[in-house]
């Protein structure tokens, strides 16, 4: 794998790792205090938006880094939701 190949890769790894270390620290917590809603919703969008714009639908790598990112980032924003209910 080359240096500009493992650059591509990584985001894949990146930004749905992000994402799942915020889940998980608000699950830990039990509490969504200074989270913001809107900021893991655009993200979201963000990152689809950037999928359809990109056109590599079928790249693995392309799927993980964006579609599996924004998966999570709405998870994010919906557990936002949830403990800002539930309080």
């Amino acid at each position: 794998m080359s240096l500009l190949q493992l650059v591509g890769v990584l985001p894949a790894i990146i930004f749905p790792a992000a994402s799942l270390s915020q889940l998980l620290a608000i699950w830990r917590r039990q509490s969504a205090e200074g989270v913001s809603v809107a900021t893991w919703l655009l993200v979201g969008i963000g990152n689809v938006s950037l999928f359809l714009y990109n056109g590599l639908y079928t790249d693995i790598f392309n799927i993980a880094a964006l579609l599996g990112a924004a998966v999570l980032n709405f998870c994010v924003a919906g557990t936002v939701i949830y403990f800002q209910r539930r309080d």
